[in-house]
């Protein structure tokens, strides 16, 4: 294995790492609805 195929595998798998990490649908669906006015998060 040379730099460049060590450099590669390391990018793929930090990109699946970041993608695990994002909000993704599943999320997204399980959150409740937008309150009507205003709103704040502490």
């Amino acid at each position: 294995m040379n730099n460049e195929q060590a450099a590669e595998i390391l990018q793929d798998i930090f990109q699946h790492a970041v993608n695990s990490a994002r909000a993704g649908p599943v999320t997204l669906a399980n959150l409740p609805e937008k309150p009507r006015g205003r709103c704040v998060v502490i």
